[in-house]
């Protein structure tokens, strides 16, 4: 994960936002997406990732509850709880 570069995604850490960081690797290799859900009363946030446009990403989520997808360069995230997360490879 820290052999890429790592950029935050969301809304900075308010308590409140949904933020997180993202690892795009240097080269050719698996990428990794943190997500926090803070004390948000929405469980699904979406956002513009144009970082991952391209198509035939493949999410595994390696921790954490919930779900996420990731299409056409938008990222979808489903976190039940809040103050819970999703740890993801991107291939």
């Amino acid at each position: 994960m820290f052999s890429g570069c790592i950029l935050p995604i969301g809304n900075p850490p308010d308590g409140h936002s949904w933020t997180g960081f993202a690892s795009i690797p240097h080269t050719p290799g698996p990428g990794y997406l943190l997500v926090f859900r803070e004390l948000n009363p929405d469980s699904e946030w979406t956002m513009d990732l144009t970082l991952l446009s391209g198509s035939g990403h493949h999410l595994t989520k390696l921790a954490g509850e919930g779900d996420a997808l990731l299409s056409g360069g938008k990222l979808t995230v489903s976190i039940p709880a809040t103050l819970g997360y999703v740890f993801l490879r991107v291939e």
